[in-house]
């Protein structure tokens, strides 16, 4: 297990922030002393390359050791270079320069910059290259403008672990977006034989010629402040700069081989100066269908006791070092990491069982720098801490190292008490913030560690499933939390009731610095109504946080003042409504509060075993509204990023949205905005005319899934031939549900949809001249009524009972789904269904068309006194159809009742089902334990399997072996007696299946 930790600590090292006080800066331009070659290097460490002994210009984006860590006298940092050729059809392409920056004792203290320069060169001798030495010449910080990228390469073949000439993976290629490419390189230093993991960014090309790509990376290690080393023991800075150049060779035979020039500068000094820079080729190989494995992080979290101090009551037991557990919160709310340390005494550091972390006690803690820096907690106060990093296991088995805040003093703000921090039950937090480095808005400069980078750049999580998502359940005070997955319970959330808030990002207009708050996931928000009251808020400028680091409904001071007078006058029976977002049918979201979600039962500290109301000022934050878990934990809840990199090319994530949806058996916070009646009328209202050049479409859906739109004209009076109402049958304009169209004058027109959504979908076209009063109608969508049968409902083609479907009709993009009432299945009862030969109807079991999972009835037959019943969980059935246009006479298409009160029966295809589970069931993985040779068997089926795909990860999500076992195979042997003795996963990978277990190695 140590060695375990080891590896996993010292080689997923973390970067830093961009220090504002360095001894060396780059910004400006270098020269070499014969001028024939200069460096411009700009503000955010982009720059140009000329050399005019050979007329090229190559721009660049550049890596320096940050230097914000105390560090007497330091005269060297070291620095890495990634270059690209501005000139398309240029056969040399990216090139790299790797070395140190330095002050020159022998030279009036110059700085001065010593690269070693590396060209492809067309000879394809990759080590070739010189070492320059550069005197700068401006200090100035010079605008560099680059040209934009037209380039637009991703391929997903070359993401994933690359493995070098011993076998072993030394580069891990993680994101490619046009021209940017982000890796990592795992390097082991020889004399300490200390193991590093290198961040490295650069840029990718792909010629025209022969397919192949070119690219250059280059990256700085982390820091330490003492090397282990026993003659260097005095020196208070080691570090290393890393650049490779190469090709990668598309070799065809799903294989691509990589040759480069691995470039290395080992930087350190105090008093001394040393930089030892060296190239070596370098080769590795990989398979084009081999990537990572990536994870689905799930983990537990509770509810601590409920306190008044506003802060969050979710955490997760999570070890932190090599010996302890601490209860962490992910935080969405905060913008860096930190531990409760036993370098703190305070009673918000030790009351209440808090466990400490120990430094002492971690075998593979280490510090990154001990002075002692400030925090700002808002409204809170501050806290003061010390940088350092150590192993933090997210989910058992998934542990990498973080860089750590180590709180060594709590401090309330000016004029205030410790009673906030005293009440702080956890002790400590990851942050989930909406930005990442460079991610700031406006400021590229700012940077900020982030977990979620983190388990991207080491190929844990897929970068194109960037999810963070919660679920709560009150009745065990128990939860989830889950990270890069989209799996979403439909027994437990109720699906269709999403509303997807956007990121907006708040603006302080008080403070100085107008995005000092940026990194709270906040979306627009349009009204707040507390009982019948309208509280006035600007929605222009106002912004909805959601924070899981809270546990009050936070916000300006007068706006929060009013709140809790409503509430309270009420007797805490009001309820909160906000209005922001959309819901799956594109209007507003509308979300009602309850008590429950805002007065709580305080079960320690202050105000013990008593029920306060849990609303909160944030003096001098105007225009923001924040709640967390009071909200949250009655609402399933989805963090979503976007991927992309910065202006320096570094790897960022940015938020996207929030996704909300109620739980099953759960407050129904989130509610449609329907009426059951409601006023329709044409742009101009009642009293005026609609205008010129129209071209308006608005969709009306029911309530519920019974329910039926309809729109009952007074009357419709609008140019005749020139200006058009058209009325569709159903949620959409397609022209095989056209329903009806208006020109001219009518009166009393009513018109119910006849589609099994209940909806109807209203375009109105006027030209350019000459304008109506246009109409006034009523749409009624039948809640208050219901005489109908809900649980039955015809269902027939497009035609009707009497009439043909259309020719070349086709909704499997959106098919009827038909969905049952509570804890009951649909039930479909054709009494016939008869089509022309080659249309086929589709009936699929659940909600959405899933092609693992259906039944076809073509018109080759007919078909009459047919059942079909759902046996999805969700008890639904789904529904599409598909003509053709060349039949002179379409057939009479199908008629049936739609029972959705039946109880579970069998859906009739379980030839899919039963073959699936036989596979997963019987294919034999043994013997298990295994010493040497593990012996894999998969059963036959009477539908082919194909190749099956196999992948052997180790507990990290390291790739140690791919294997094809080809469906021709009885069984297929895997030699593992190389590998070290623990637990590894196998994944088995076919048409049918994906097969997960996890095997143990002798």
């Amino acid at each position: 297990m140590k060695n375990t930790i080891t590896f996993l600590l010292i080689s997923l090292l973390q970067c830093f922030i961009y220090g504002q006080d360095k001894k060396i800066n780059l910004v400006g331009t270098w020269s070499t002393d014969d001028g024939l070659r200069t460096i411009t290097i700009d503000a955010l460490l982009n720059g140009i390359y000329e050399n005019k002994s050979n007329d090229r210009t190559l721009k660049f984006i550049a890596n320096e050791l940050p230097t914000n860590i105390s560090i007497d006298s330091l005269k060297t940092t070291a620095v890495s270079i990634s270059l690209m050729n501005d000139k398309e059809g240029d056969d040399k392409v990216n090139s790299t320069m790797t070395g140190q920056a330095y002050i020159d004792t022998k030279d009036q203290n110059k700085t001065k910059l010593q690269l070693f320069h590396v060209l492809k060169t067309d000879n394809n001798d990759l080590n070739s290259g010189e070492t320059l030495f550069f005197t700068r010449t401006d200090n100035t910080s010079p605008t560099v403008i680059h040209k934009a990228s037209t380039s637009e390469i991703s391929s997903d073949d070359l993401i994933g672990s690359w493995l070098d000439s011993k076998g072993v993976t030394g580069l891990n290629i993680v994101y490619i977006e046009n021209n940017y490419i982000s890796a990592t390189y795992n390097y082991q230093e020889p004399t300490t034989k200390e193991s590093f993991l290198i961040k490295l960014k650069g840029y990718i090309q792909q010629p025209t010629v022969n397919g192949n790509y070119f690219f250059s990376l280059s990256g700085i290690s982390i820091p330490f402040p003492y090397s282990r080393v026993p003659e260097l023991t005095t020196l208070k800075m080691n570090s290393f700069s890393m650049s490779l150049v190469g090709e990668i060779i598309d070799n065809g035979d799903n294989a691509y081989s990589m040759k480069s020039s691995m470039n290395l500068a080992h930087a350190y000094g105090k008093k001394v100066t040393y930089s030892a820079v060296r190239s070596i080729g370098t080769y590795f190989t990989k398979s084009k269908n081999s990537n990572f494995a990536y994870h689905q992080i799930q983990n537990s979290m509770k509810r601590l006791n409920f306190t008044n101090n506003g802060a969050t009551n979710w955490v997760s037991d999570m070890k932190i070092g090599s010996t302890q557990t601490l209860k962490m919160a992910l935080d969405t709310g905060g913008n860096y990491d930190w531990v409760n340390s036993t370098e703190c005494t305070a009673d918000a550091c030790t009351k209440f069982n808090h466990t400490q972390f120990d430094t002492i006690k971690s075998t593979s803690f280490k510090w990154i720098d001990r002075t002692i820096t400030g925090h700002d907690w808002a409204t809170w106060g501050t806290s003061k801490a010390s940088l350092g990093y150590d192993l933090v296991e997210i989910e058992p088995n998934i542990a990498f190292s973080r860089e750590i805040n180590l709180i060594k003093e709590f401090k309330p703000p000016a004029g205030g008490n410790m009673k906030q921090f005293d009440e702080l039950l956890w002790d400590g937090a990851l942050a989930i913030p909406s930005f990442s480095s460079g991610g700031k808005l406006d400021d590229p400069n700012y940077r900020i560690s982030n977990i979620m980078v983190d388990l991207v750049t080491s190929g844990t999580i897929d970068p194109k499933n960037l999810t963070v998502s919660f679920y709560y359940d009150p009745k065990n005070k128990q939860g989830t939390y889950a990270i890069g997955s989209n799996k979403i319970d439909a027994t437990k959330v109720n699906i269709e009731s999403k509303i997807t808030l956007a990121q907006e990002n708040y603006v302080d207009t008080v403070s100085t610095d107008l995005y000092a708050a940026s990194y709270l996931w906040s979306t627009a928000l349009h009204s707040v109504k507390v009982g019948e009251v309208e509280i006035k808020i600007d929605p222009s400028k106002t912004v909805f946080a959601f924070d899981t680091g809270s546990s009050s409904l936070k916000g300006d001071s007068e706006k929060m003042y009013q709140v809790g007078n409503i509430l309270k006058a009420s007797n805490y029976l009001s309820t909160i409504e906000y209005s922001m977002g959309e819901n799956n049918q594109g209007e507003p979201g509308r979300f009602v509060i309850g008590r429950d979600q805002y007065y709580q039962l305080i079960e320690e500290g202050e105000h013990k075993d008593n029920k306060q109301v849990q609303v909160q000022s944030l003096d001098g934050l105007p225009n923001l509204w924040l709640q967390g878990t009071t909200l949250l934990e009655d609402l399933y809840s989805v963090f979503t990023y976007d991927i992309s990199f910065n202006k320096k090319g570094e790897l960022i994530l940015k938020a996207n949205n929030v996704a909300l949806y109620n739980k099953i058996g759960g407050p129904q916070i989130i509610q449609s905005g329907n009426t059951c009646e409601e006023e329709f009328t044409d742009t101009g209202g009642i009293k005026g005319n609609y205008q010129d050049e129209a071209c308006d479409t608005i969709v009306y859906k029911p309530g519920s899934d019974w329910e039926k739109v309809t729109l009952d004209f007074e009357y419709i009076d609008i140019e005749k031939n020139y200006d058009s109402l058209w009325i569709y049958d159903g949620p959409t304009a397609e022209w095989y549900n056209f329903k009806k169209l208006f020109t001219g004058y009518h009166e009393n027109e009513r018109i119910t949809s006849t589609h099994p959504s209940g909806a109807l979908t209203v375009i109105f076209n006027s030209d350019e001249s000459i304008t109506k009063p246009g109409w006034k109608a009523k749409v009624v969508k039948e809640c208050s009524t219901k005489t109908q049968d809900h649980c039955k409902e015809e269902f027939t083609d497009s035609g009707g009972i009497d009439g043909n479907y259309k020719n070349f009709e086709n909704n499997l993009f959106n098919p009827y789904v038909f969905k049952p009432e509570a804890e009951k299945n649909v039930e479909i009862d054709f009494e016939y269904i008869e089509l022309n030969p080659f249309e086929n109807l589709y009936v699929f079991n659940g909600p959405t068309v899933d092609w693992d999972n259906y039944l076809v009835f073509s018109g080759r037959n007919t078909y009459e006194d047919l059942t079909i019943t759902s046996t999805h969980h969700t008890g639904a059935l789904s529904v599409a159809f598909s003509s053709l246009n060349f039949w002179s006479t379409p057939k009479r298409g199908w008629k049936a009742t739609v029972d959705k009160c039946k109880g579970k029966t069998a859906f009739k295809n379980s030839n899919i089902e039963k073959e699936q589970k036989v596979i997963s069931e019987n294919t034999l993985i043994y013997p298990n334990p295994v010493a040497s040779s593990l012996h894999i068997i998969i059963p036959s089926s009477e539908e082919t399997l194909g190749d099956s795909f196999i992948s052997i990860t180790d507990v990290l999500g390291k790739v140690v072996g791919n294997y094809i076992y080809k469906e021709s195979n009885t069984s297929l042997d895997i030699d593992l007696s190389n590998l070290s003795a623990g637990s590894y996963f196998i994944k088995i990978t076919n048409k049918k299946d994906v097969i997960t277990k996890k095997i143990i190695k002798q």
